[in-house]
């Protein structure tokens, strides 16, 4: 367990399954204590934080309440737990309500199963789907959905004893994406918007219809400039080390983004046919996977859309499959 000692908040890391590594769960002191995010699900994970707690001091029913920054199972996995046990309010960005109540995997399991259309649309090739079909199975194991919960509004103040914490929109990774923001203390918890890799996961957003907003990129570079008008010091990620040079982060992420784009017409430039969303995907990640790809590929499918509608790309079927070139 390691600490933001100048701001009386502990830093509890939970075990995952996945690359990414743990989920950073921070104990913050104040008039009352309050958790921002909850680790999976899991025997190893649950014990993590019962472990960090009693390293600093905090006896678990002094936790008065549990902010979830979205709807993935390594932010609120074990949080209906932790609430039953603490008696804590916890606190659910509104539009990722639907993601952690009950019944969401089987939903989620039904529109891939009634869409598979759309993943061979976007060029992903039959031996990937029982990939994408066990996502919502194995996600269901490591959580439990909430039983009751606050659903709590972008730009809400919520007063914690001493300090107002703020639900900042920074959609993107999901599409109601929340951060946390001590408005005193200048500190904004992140959850997974600013990460190593840029992901944004289709299957959590989608509809049940199989539609997806293609301008959740747009929505994403509008949020880290949101970041740079509210102007925190520190930067408090859900997996990894704390950031403290702020504008840089925001800076290197819009450059990143560019550098997309720019690949983007760059590889349709020099492919002598058109491609595929899920090829032009791998093209831009070569050092990934394919089932790696399957978290990534989203982000190539809105710099399509956006150029298809501006003009510069065309987009035609074959064999139900859609491909992309450069006009």
């Amino acid at each position: 367990m390691s600490e933001i000692k100048e701001f009386d908040i502990h830093i509890v890391r939970c075990p995952t399954p996945w690359a990414i590594g743990p989920t950073n769960l921070y104990l913050i002191e104040r008039d009352e204590v309050c958790l921002i995010d909850v680790g999976v699900k899991t025997e190893d994970s649950i014990s993590s934080f019962f472990d960090g707690l009693k390293s600093s001091g905090i006896e678990r029913e002094k936790i008065k309440k549990i902010f979830i920054t979205h709807g993935h199972t390594d932010h609120y996995g074990f949080a209906e737990h932790l609430r039953e046990e603490t008696g804590a309010e916890v606190f659910v960005p509104e539009i990722e309500v639907p993601k952690v109540s009950d019944g969401f995997f089987e939903r989620m399991s039904k529109m891939i199963k009634e869409r598979r259309d759309f993943f061979t649309s976007m060029g992903i090739s039959e031996n990937l789907i029982p990939v994408i079909e066990f996502i919502p199975e194995h996600n269901a194991q490591l959580s439990e959905p909430l039983k009751k919960f606050t659903p709590l509004k972008w730009g809400e103040r919520i007063d914690i004893g001493g300090e107002n914490i703020i639900a900042i929109p920074l959609p993107g990774h999901t599409a109601g994406h929340a951060g946390y923001y001590l408005e005193k203390s200048k500190i904004l918890f992140t959850g997974d918007h600013i990460m190593p890799l840029l992901q944004f996961n289709p299957l959590y957003d989608m509809t049940q219809s199989g539609e997806f907003d293609f301008h959740i990129l747009k929505k994403y570079e509008s949020s880290l400039d949101e970041i740079l008008n509210i102007r925190p010091t520190i930067i408090a990620p859900g997996h990894r080390k704390i950031l403290k040079d702020v504008e840089e982060v925001i800076k290197n992420r819009k450059n990143f983004i560019e550098k997309v784009r720019a690949d983007v017409l760059e590889i349709l430039n020099s492919s002598e046919n058109p491609v595929s969303v899920f090829e032009l995907a791998k093209k831009l990640n070569p050092s990934l996977q394919e089932w790696q790809i399957l978290f990534s590929w989203t982000i190539a499918f809105c710099i399509l859309k956006e150029y298809e509608l501006k003009g510069l790309v065309f987009s035609e079927e074959r064999g139900g499959v859609r491909y992309y070139g450069k006009v």
